[in-house]
């Protein structure tokens, strides 16, 4: 047998084999609860599972899949709720197999044996590779090769994606010049209108188009924010990298507190969940509702140990950002999961400010429509993640890398554009 079949194998039949033994360890508790300690027996049922299910957790672990993480709460959740997925699974293909479709029947009156063989089968095939892929799951690594060394025309690029922001983006993008000017920093503030319909580019152009540390980056179509925020960090030349909202729903001024915390290899994002009382106005609470059990899944699945994945308010330095938009695949709301996703694959760590946060009235996020693509989106990540697709992509990061270093342009890499700008 090839090796690499064997590799595959062989922690399969070490599954089947414990799968044997708890159910051994699930049926002898339940036994023991009922007679010796006189247990009711729904009482002894759950203690025989909570038993057999510990146990089976144990095994898998340490045998099966020789995992020797240390997150154990983590992973034992996840096992749990496999387990739990897999047993509501073989309740609703036993109904349906044997009560609905009476699959088999006309072989035999003993047909529910077969469709309990044939459940058996598919459940634990699910509880199998859904253990492998997500439980006891060691994630590739990303090795980025990051430089740090390189000299930047700014200290901060400010970048500001935007989408029919024409009524919002002018006192925004006042408040940002003003409070930079004031703290007498150096910046550049670029716009990146992602394909609007209105006159977005051009009221910009027409107030700030004069100073020379502002641009305008125009999509000719609309991709979405995480494309815009794409193309305006390839095109940045700032030491660090903020991108912002249009409607400045965290005020620049809160960037006073990433100022002493900035370093080269840590991504700051901004949280309204650190300190909740810093939020000034507070979206409503179907929507916050959606955003708390959505964090939830995404710490569960994706992007560990953070409350506010999704505050438009986040920093980083020139390298971290031009690396990792280069491997970054989702153009729409769920790109920052990817990004920070990509941030804790590649080690680098990131940190959370509790920053103030005002909704805005003006909103078009439609909380049903953009969370179930955020959850498609979720789901792509997550599959780019098992199937190494980021890993590969880092070789050719790394080499667009060496070439781009080797090439400087008037004392600085040129930025590569990846969307035709008017």
């Amino acid at each position: 047998m090839p090796h690499a079949l064997k590799r595959e194998i062989d922690p399969f039949l070490r599954y089947c084999v414990i799968g044997a033994f708890v159910t051994f360890i699930d049926l002898f508790s339940v036994y023991v609860f009922r007679e010796f300690v006189q247990a009711k027996l729904l009482w002894a049922v759950l203690w025989g599972f909570v038993l057999a299910n510990t146990t089976s957790f144990i095994l898998n672990k340490y045998w099966t899949f020789k995992n020797y993480a240390e997150n154990i709460v983590r992973q034992y959740t996840r096992f749990l709720i496999v387990s739990l997925v897999g047993l509501g699974l073989t309740i609703f293909l036993m109904w349906l197999l044997a009560e609905q479709w009476k699959l088999f029947s006309a072989w035999t009156p003993k047909y529910y044996l077969i469709c309990k063989g044939l459940t058996s089968g598919i459940v634990v095939l699910w509880n199998f590779l859904s253990n492998k892929l997500w439980t006891f799951s060691q994630e590739v690594r990303l090795s980025p090769r990051l430089n740090f060394s390189g000299e930047y025309p700014c200290f901060l690029s400010v970048i500001i994606p935007a989408y029919n922001e024409q009524a919002r983006i002018i006192p925004t993008l006042q408040a940002v010049s003003e409070y930079l000017t004031r703290r007498n920093l150096s910046y550049e503030i670029l716009v990146v209108d992602d394909g609007s319909r209105d006159c977005t580019s051009q009221i910009c152009r027409s107030e700030f188009g004069r100073h020379e540390n502002f641009r305008v980056l125009r999509n000719p179509m609309n991709h979405g924010k995480g494309f815009a925020v794409k193309t305006g960090i390839q095109n940045a030349r700032g030491e660090y990298i903020l991108f912002a909202d249009a409607d400045n729903s965290t005020p620049i001024e809160e960037f006073e507190k990433f100022l002493p915390l900035l370093t080269p290899k840590q991504v700051l994002i901004g949280s309204r969940y650190v300190e909740p009382t810093l939020v000034e106005r507070r979206q409503p609470w179907y929507r916050i509702f959606i955003s708390r059990a959505a964090n939830l899944i995404i710490r569960c699945f994706v992007v560990e140990s953070v409350k506010d994945t999704q505050c438009g308010f986040k920093v980083f330095h020139h390298e971290i950002g031009e690396v990792l938009s280069r491997l970054q695949r989702i153009n729409r709301f769920a790109f920052d999961i990817e990004f920070l996703s990509l941030a804790q694959l590649a080690g680098i760590e990131i940190k959370e400010i509790p920053v103030r946060w005002l909704n805005s009235a003006g909103s078009r996020i439609r909380p049903i429509r953009d969370t179930l693509r955020t959850f498609g989106d979720l789901v792509l990540i997550k599959f780019y993640i098992w199937s190494r697709a980021y890993a590969r992509s880092v070789k050719a990061v790394n080499r667009w890398n060496e070439l781009s270093h080797a090439l400087p342009v008037n004392g600085k890499t040129e930025a590569v554009p990846i969307a035709q700008m008017q």
